[in-house]
């Protein structure tokens, strides 16, 4: 009996040791670092805290698409209050990835690293609504020494170069673009994959879901769409910085994303060209009220001159500006008008030509290097030895180019080129359109304006020949079709 007793007095000891060694719940840790960390809050900063979670939440619900539905379900503007001022994603970041590392505490280390945080932005006098994955100061030497105690020495180095601080990378791209700059868009954004991916490098699923990433750096007046570019941005030029799948994530060994950009600014340009031609060759197969589309002749000697109304897509080498009374395309369509090689048109009335515009003309070149230099990059993958996920992050890339080339293409050749008159003189017309078809796009137009027409009635052919030079044709009464027929060709 006194051993049983014994046994039991002992058991209760251990329970109540282990008791106080449970480490506490996630719930449980918003009290303690809002017990021990700020003041408890007066009537009117509780009005205060209700009034920014609202905002929030109004955020989420306006781009619902851009953030996780649990952001909009009804709980968690309650959830926004409870952990104010700290931001709810940053504490499921820590209790779900970071408390997942060997040497991190769940309780003291969550103390610790938000005591070092909190003090860092009241000494750079942060006024963000609230305290986010975005907002920790992850270049400031106290943070970062929290922040990278629980990880390997080398991520420091990454840190620096394309995460955060004076140098980096994010901070470059939003100096570079001020529409990004204005709010750091891009400096936000790689503070919170960094935040949230940093732990998940071991796992088999590394990385932050895009809603994740723009939960965790997304306030009120942000505008979300702004942030795929940044982070667009962020993959082309970071050295650490990796996207697949829709996930996000920074890694110890450099990407592929720099090898790529170097290849693409080393393509010759005839190279290009040659991609967009190519691409153009696609358009040849939709003619709309074209008898044929000819695409990208040397000059006029490729455009056969026949009595059927024909759409010549212009080389990439030849473009138009707005205004330009003697640009490149321009040019090109007088001379092809006026001579087919060595001789003379004869249906000068039955071509139209279609012309890149010049500055779209540019960014569809840059797409086109990028999707070259991603091709490139996976025809060498074995001289490489690419890993598989930059296979992966290279097979995605290229097909983001190449999609992205498509609809630049279609957006760059956009002036009709309409050759009238002796001196043959070129009207421009600007094109647009949602057809994928540049020919149907240019028949719709001229259609609509009257400069191409598939049928005539008979009394407007008959004025028209009564108003003209022809008329002494018509003196007999009658006039064979296919004289009538040369006479609109010519």
């Amino acid at each position: 009996r006194n051993g049983l007793e014994a046994l039991r007095r002992l058991q209760n000891v251990v329970r109540r040791v282990a008791d106080q060694w449970r480490p506490a719940s996630a719930s449980e840790a918003y009290h303690i670092v809002r017990q021990r960390l700020f003041r408890t809050p007066d009537a009117d900063a509780l009005a205060s805290i209700a009034a920014t979670s609202r905002a929030f939440v109004a955020l989420y619900h306006q781009h619902a698409d851009e953030f996780p539905q649990e952001s909009r379900a009804g709980g968690y503007e309650d959830r926004i209050k409870e952990t104010y001022p700290i931001h709810p994603e940053l504490f499921d970041r820590l209790y779900e990835d970071w408390s997942s590392l060997e040497r991190f505490q769940r309780t003291r280390g969550v103390l610790r690293l938000m005591n070092e945080v909190i003090y860092a932005l009241w000494v750079g006098q942060d006024h963000s609504p609230l305290i986010m994955p975005s907002s920790i100061p992850i270049a400031t030497s106290r943070v970062n020494s929290e922040l990278t105690q629980y990880l390997q020495d080398s991520w420091k180095a990454v840190i620096d170069a394309d995460v955060d601080g004076p140098n980096s990378e994010p901070r470059r791209i939003d100096e570079s673009k001020p529409l990004f700059g204005q709010r750091s868009v891009t400096q936000r954004l790689a503070r919170t994959v960094f935040f949230g991916a940093a732990p998940t490098i071991g796992s088999a699923q590394k990385g932050l879901e895009t809603q994740r990433v723009f939960l965790g750096t997304a306030t009120p007046g942000d505008q979300p769409g702004n942030f795929h570019s940044a982070l667009t941005a962020l993959s082309d030029r970071a050295t650490f910085f990796y996207s697949a799948s829709g996930r996000y994530w920074y890694d110890l060994q450099a990407n592929i994303s720099r090898r790529a950009k170097d290849r693409a600014e080393r393509v010759h340009v005839g190279e290009v060209y040659a991609e967009i031609a190519k691409r153009l060759e696609g358009q040849a197969s939709t003619r709309g009220s074209f008898a044929g589309v000819h695409v990208c002749p040397d000059d006029g000697a490729d455009i056969p001159d026949l009595p059927e109304a024909r759409l010549v897509l212009l080389p990439p080498k030849v473009s138009h500006k707005r205004r330009s009374t003697d640009s490149g395309a321009i040019k090109f369509a007088q001379n092809a008008t006026e001579r087919r090689g060595t001789s003379n048109r004869k249906y000068r009335n039955m071509v139209v030509f279609l012309a890149g515009d010049e500055a779209r003309m540019q960014e569809l070149e840059s797409s086109i290097r990028d999707y070259i230099g991603w091709s490139e990059i996976l025809a060498h993958e074995d001289d490489l030895d690419l890993t598989g996920s930059q296979r992966k992050q290279a097979q995605e890339r290229q097909q983001k180019a190449s999609e992205t080339s498509d609809a630049r293409l279609l957006s760059a050749y956009q002036w009709a080129l309409i050759p009238h008159g002796q001196p043959i003189e070129i009207e421009t017309v600007k094109v647009e359109g949602q057809s994928d078809s540049l020919a149907e796009r240019v028949s719709r137009r001229l259609g609509n304006d009257g400069a191409l027409a598939v049928q005539h009635a008979g009394a407007a052919i008959r004025l028209q020949l009564d108003n003209s030079s022809a008329s002494k044709l018509w003196a007999g009464g009658s006039l064979p079709l296919g004289q009538l027929w040369d006479l609109y060709a010519e």
